[in-house]
């Protein structure tokens, strides 16, 4: 009898050590993820070793926004994620000149100069090689920064970031 007991207690420990497991598993992968910041680039809004949250749904349904903070594989190491800052939307021509990213239709119409009151009094935004820089984000892609532009590995590196390498809407803790 005691046996019986037994199996049955270890049955139902086992029952729901393995539904935790998975609701971790699909709140980790499908929900929401934890990372810690790795470097200077988006300072001051997010310092070098702070926790941020990583949001993953509301990408399943819609594109991501100017100006929101999201993590996305590094196109130069495919086991690395990154935060940047979204600034260039699919189809739009991206201008950096004269510490400013100005904004336009794919021919040059429209240019708009982004009002970033996110950025620190001390933000110089320029393009590493000097001069200035333009460059048309092709569909289904986005120009990303990081706030620290001195200091950030971005778009302006790497080019823009295809969608489906974007995971998630990111929150500092």
């Amino acid at each position: 009898m005691w046996l019986q007991n037994v199996e049955s207690y270890i049955g139902r420990t086992l029952f729901i050590i393995l539904r935790i497991l998975f609701f971790v598993f699909f709140i980790r992968f499908f929900i929401l993820e934890f990372g810690i910041v790795s470097g200077p680039s988006m300072m001051p809004n997010f310092q070098d070793g702070q926790i941020f949250m990583v949001l993953k749904p509301p990408f399943f349904r819609r594109s991501p926004e100017r100006f929101e903070v999201v993590q996305f594989v590094d196109p130069e190491n495919e086991r690395k994620l990154l935060i940047k800052r979204v600034l260039g939307l699919p189809g739009e021509r991206v201008t950096i000149r004269r510490n400013h990213v100005c904004i336009s239709h794919p021919t040059g119409e429209n240019e708009e100069c982004l009002d970033e009151p996110y950025l620190p009094d001390w933000a110089v935004t320029t393009v590493k090689k000097g001069g200035s820089m333009t460059i048309v984000v092709p569909r289904g892609s986005y120009f990303l920064m990081g706030d620290n532009r001195i200091a950030s590995f971005d778009s302006r590196d790497f080019g823009p970031v295809p969608r489906q390498n974007i995971v998630g809407l990111t929150f500092p803790l």
